[in-house]
């Protein structure tokens, strides 16, 4: 058998039946573990440390659900299976803090390619569904191009720019301080100290702004 790319990904699904058949098709990406209830799902990262979760979202209770496993969790990058086609929900799971959203009915290809792009540090998401959370933290308008030379973000150190770019790119803080060659508390520190520069609360909200002021490219769904 070849070796699977990926570190552990654990299957966390209130349905069983839907469960296995997601874990079976990214079996050749990743060593899977499969849960059905939120205390499971605790043990299983503590016990594999995984290197993402394929979250349904009808176990956790929707997306404040979803928050909470994350703000224990804040670097474990998660794909959040969705119960609905609808925008809003898809939107909800993004500013809770996942990394991506997926409908349970997606085929096998599908869930590889978005297995594949969430362990690669990239975001499985529609421009529209991106569109819509920027638009919840920022005014979103037809000028925003001719804002770029009043960014907010011109208050940040050269290095907190490319520590903001880095985060609107969808990096975890361990491949930003790979890709910086710096300490992961480095990279924690220069966050600390753009978020009290620009009023911001968490890591979304500044990942975001930087989609929208032109410091991040992220892969994303087209």
């Amino acid at each position: 058998m070849s070796r699977q790319p990926f570190g552990p990904i654990v299957v966390a699904s209130a349905t069983l039946k839907l469960g296995r058949r997601w874990a079976r098709a990214i079996s050749s990406e990743a060593e899977t573990h499969l849960v059905d209830n939120l205390d499971a799902l605790e043990a299983a990262i503590r016990e594999h440390r995984p290197e993402g979760i394929l979250l349904d979202l009808e176990l956790t209770g929707g997306a404040p659900g979803l928050r909470h496993v994350l703000q224990a969790h804040p670097d474990l990058r998660t794909m959040a299976v969705t119960l609905t086609h609808a925008v809003e929900e898809a939107e909800e799971a993004i500013v809770a803090g996942a990394h991506g959203y997926i409908h349970r009915d997606a085929d096998a290809d599908t869930l590889r390619r978005a297995i594949d792009l969430l362990c690669t540090d990239g975001l499985w998401a529609e421009r529209r569904v991106l569109e819509g959370v920027i638009a919840r933290f920022v005014n979103h308008d037809e000028q925003a191009p001719s804002r770029l030379g009043r960014s907010p973000l011109n208050a940040l150190s050269e290095r907190e720019r490319e520590i903001a770019g880095l985060v609107g790119d969808g990096l975890c803080y361990k491949s930003i301080a790979r890709r910086l060659d710096i300490s992961e508390n480095t990279v924690r520190n220069h966050l600390r100290n753009s978020y009290r520069k620009l009023g911001l609360s968490d890591r979304l909200q500044l990942g975001l702004l930087a989609r929208e002021y032109g410091l991040s490219n992220p892969q994303v769904l087209n």
